[in-house]
């Protein structure tokens, strides 16, 4: 009776322990999209940096 109890409570620890459980899915895709947030935030940022970099330097050019 008690390795019966014992492997019930293992299989339903299974079932919620890893990144197959939703709670596990749910913090990898959580975690996913402030990833992609933070690239696509770094990108905007460097290709304005990068446009206001060729503005200065037409203007220094052009003095």
């Amino acid at each position: 009776m008690e390795n019966q109890d014992e492997l019930k409570y293992q299989e339903l620890f299974g079932k919620w322990h890893g990144w197959a459980s939703p709670v596990g899915l749910g913090i990898f895709f959580l975690s996913l999209a402030l990833s992609v947030l933070v690239l696509s935030t770094a990108i905007k940022k460097l290709t304005e940096a990068g446009e206001k970099g060729v503005e200065i330097q037409q203007r220094l050019k052009a003095e």
